[in-house]
C-alpha cells in the first residue's frame, strides 16, 4: 500500500510540475514587466 501511494504521490507531483513551473514563469514575467514600466 506504502508504495502504491508513493507511486502516485510521485505520478500527481510529476504532472502538476509543468504547471507550477509555468504559474512561476508567468509571475516571474508580470514582475519583469512591471519594473520595466516603473523606469523611466
Amino acid at each position: 500500500m506504502n508504495d502504491f501511494l508513493y507511486d502516485c504521490v510521485n505520478t500527481c507531483t510529476e504532472a502538476m510540475l509543468p504547471v507550477r513551473l509555468g504559474q512561476l514563469n508567468l509571475l516571474l514575467n508580470l514582475n519583469l514587466l512591471r519594473q520595466l514600466e516603473l523606469e523611466p
